[in-house]
């Protein structure tokens, strides 16, 4: 059986039914999902205005918890919109966290040089986070899960756990706010968004 033929929720039930039978199988699915969904927890987690270590620690943190909530997905349901329920947790709660009790070590700022040929990319990155930061967190997270997690609107519905007709509201007041925020140039503004 290849693995990467699976559709996610194949995958899923089969590590639901693995765990006691065959450590290794069990292992190559996780590893499996575990690669499939890295990029967009972590691009998610930094589009959310976590730092690089942070945004690591998040997706460790959701695969640490899928694996302990993994036996409450069931048949009927679609991977995508419970998963992210589980990555948007972990991400608001990385972010409280860090927002209570935040600081900056000095041995820190010291090594944070970035006077490379990479500067333009990096502005233009932090200028995007910036400007998403700026959006109401309803709204944010919306725009977070389409453009960054790869969501489709149902799925976003199904995560969130809104209706349909408030996804499309709150996308058109985030679209209409970074129009306020950026001009008319919107279409560059998502041009100029890196995947990490």
């Amino acid at each position: 059986m290849d693995i990467k033929k699976l559709t996610d929720e194949e995958l899923v039930l089969n590590i639901c039914a693995l765990k006691d039978e065959s450590r290794v199988i069990f292992e190559e699915h996780i590893e499996e999902l575990f690669n499939r969904y890295k990029l967009q927890i972590y691009s998610l987690s930094r589009y959310y205005g976590l730092q690089n270590e942070d945004a690591m620690d998040v997706v460790q943190e959701t695969f640490i918890k899928f694996l302990n909530f993994h036996h409450s997905f069931k048949k009927n349901l679609t991977f995508k919109p419970w998963f992210f329920k589980i990555v948007l947790n972990v991400v608001r709660n990385k972010y409280n966290e860090l927002k209570k009790y935040s600081y900056v070590e000095i041995s820190k700022l010291s090594s944070q040089v970035y006077f490379d040929e990479n500067f333009e990319k990096l502005q233009k990155r932090e200028y995007v986070r910036g400007i998403l930061n700026r959006l109401p967190v309803k709204e944010r997270e919306v725009v977070l899960l389409e453009v960054y997690g790869g969501l489709s609107l149902q799925e976003i519905s199904k995560t969130l756990d809104i209706s349909l007709r408030q996804v499309y509201n709150r996308l058109e007041k985030a679209y209409e706010l970074l129009r306020e925020y950026i001009g008319d140039n919107i279409n560059d503004f998502w041009n100029w968004k890196e995947k990490a």
